[in-house]
């Protein structure tokens, strides 16, 4: 049993990935798919010349909710009893983005640079997912408060994963400052 799902793994895993290549869309479907966004207002190209250099706080990805539907903005979300999903659920995914270091560039606006890697381990410790989700290098408004960064994910569960616990690490790396912070928790399906 265990070969046959390895052999299916395997195969779906190769025609996803060729998908991607052709497509430049983020689509895992066996076990998973994700994709994901850092919300925040109007970007505007980023500025050659930077003129001070800032720090909001330690480094940290916080508050890592479980959520019934997409967040809808910083600490605006629904809250999954639980963390308990039904495989082939939507799981969304709402992280708080601490400290994250930026530049203020000669026209106000702030320099980040930030990515994300993701890891989802099955109930039996399998790895189904190990990627580099985001990765971005913006300007935000001089007005936009960079306390207030968050990320949403969504995972999109098939209906043939097991039931169990789910373990989801994610790791924030921010390029101006040359650090990274990782964070996890966990998530489970039941039907």
């Amino acid at each position: 049993m265990k070969a046959k799902i390895t052999i299916i793994v395997l195969i779906l895993l190769v025609a996803v990935i060729a998908v991607l290549l052709a497509t430049d869309v983020i689509v895992i479907t066996k076990p998973v798919e994700r994709t994901q966004e850092v919300i925040a207002p109007e970007e505007k190209p980023i500025k050659e010349e930077t003129t001070v250099e800032s720090f909001s706080g330690e480094l940290g990805l916080s508050n890592i909710v479980f959520c019934s539907e997409r967040p809808r903005g910083y600490m605006d979300y629904e809250e999954q009893p639980d963390a308990t999903f039904e495989p082939g659920d939507v799981i969304w995914i709402y992280f708080n983005l601490d400290g994250v270091k930026y530049n203020i560039n000669q026209d106000k606006t702030k320099e980040v640079w930030l990515k994300l890697h993701l890891t989802l381990k099955s109930p039996e410790g399998v790895v189904l997912l190990d990627e580099d989700l985001y990765n971005e290098h913006k300007n935000f408004e001089e007005e936009y408060n960079l306390d207030e960064l968050f990320l949403r994910v969504n995972i999109n569960t098939t209906e043939e994963l097991a039931e169990g616990k789910y373990i989801v690490e994610a790791t924030l790396i921010d390029e101006l400052a040359d650090k990274e912070a990782t964070a996890s928790s966990s998530f489970w399906l039941k039907e």
